[in-house]
Order: C-alpha cells, then sequence, then structure tokens
C-alpha cells in the first residue's frame, strides 16, 4: 500500500501528483519550468496612454479591434462626415487596404505588386485617410458610364497599373474576369 504523500513545495499539503508536486505546481513546472513560476496577468492595455482593461493580445477591446481591422492599434476610423453611408465607401476601404495593408487578404495580389492608391483619392495626415481623398475618389467614379448589370465592380484598365484616374472603370463580373493578372 503506498504511503499518503504531500507535494515537496515547502508551505503546500496538497497530495501529491507527480515528479513530487501536487497538480498545480506539477502544471507550473511543465508550463514554465518552475513549479514556483506565477504567470503574469496584464490587467491595462498594452497602448501608451490607454488605461482601459486588458482583454485580448495585450490590448484593450477597442484597440485589440483597430489593430484587428487597421493592422494598427492607433488608427481611428470613427467617420463623422457621411462617408461610411455612402455606397461607395466600402468598395474605397477595400481598395486602400488591398493596396496598403500587410495583413489584408489580397494584399499579395496588390500592394506587394507595387499597386498603390493615387494621392488624390488617398490622401493621408496623421495615419488617417481624409475625408478630401474618398471625395476626389467618389467625383470621379460618379462621372464614369456604369454598365447596366446590378453585379458591378471598381476595375483597374491597366492591370498592372495604380488605382488612378484614367485607370478605372465600372465592370460587369465578366468583364473583371478577362482582365486578370497573367
Amino acid at each position: 500500500m503506498k504511503a499518503n504523500r504531500t507535494c515537496t513545495i515547502d508551505d503546500c499539503n496538497s497530495d501529491h501528483y507527480g515528479k513530487g508536486y501536487c497538480r498545480k505546481h506539477h502544471w507550473r513546472y511543465r508550463t514554465h519550468g518552475d513549479p514556483l513560476k506565477v504567470k503574469q496577468i496584464k490587467t491595462h492595455c498594452d497602448v501608451k496612454g490607454c488605461s482601459n482593461v486588458h482583454s485580448t493580445k495585450g490590448y484593450c477591446a477597442m484597440h485589440y479591434e483597430r489593430n484587428k481591422r487597421q493592422g494598427d492599434p492607433l488608427i481611428v476610423t470613427h467617420i463623422r462626415d457621411g462617408r461610411s453611408r455612402h455606397p461607395l465607401y466600402d468598395r474605397y476601404m477595400n481598395m486602400i487596404d488591398r493596396c496598403n495593408n500587410t495583413d489584408s487578404n489580397s494584399y499579395h495580389c496588390y500592394g506587394a505588386r507595387g499597386i498603390s492608391v493615387c494621392d488624390g483619392w488617398a490622401k493621408e495626415i496623421d495615419g488617417m485617410y481624409h475625408p478630401e481623398g474618398f471625395w476626389n475618389y467618389v467625383e470621379h467614379i460618379e462621372t464614369l458610364p456604369k454598365p447596366s448589370d446590378d453585379h458591378r465592380s471598381i476595375d483597374r484598365i491597366d492591370n498592372d497599373g495604380n488605382y488612378q484616374p484614367g485607370n478605372v472603370q465600372w465592370a460587369t463580373d465578366k468583364m473583371q474576369c478577362s482582365n486578370k493578372q497573367k
């Protein structure tokens, strides 16, 4: 019959589990290599000056979402000038994202190939896209003739060219398919 053994750590009277330790100290030993090491728990966001409670990956919920969406926890995308409700806004932001955000799923097909958005459409001031750039984009796009098909998107005429006036057009899905990278 085995003797009732306890943890070998001083002041711990829990039942033995393995390697001379109780469950808690054995887990710490296997996880950290030291049965006495206690994981340091972050309590506040890593962003300088933010005192919100830590949520995920070192950020509070707000900065985590910004980092996930924009690739930077400091980029603010709260828009109060009506852009976000404009029907072209999502297309505009997707265009900016795939050309500039290395975390974008489409970056390898656009930004990594050197495709960019012209300065008139992507005016950036202090890390934020200035409204003037969006409205310049809208002004140009709305002057282009639209196909009658409801399934249309913005297409670059020269597939290796940038997003700029003179190199974009409205295109149907069929037109998009014929203008692929070779």
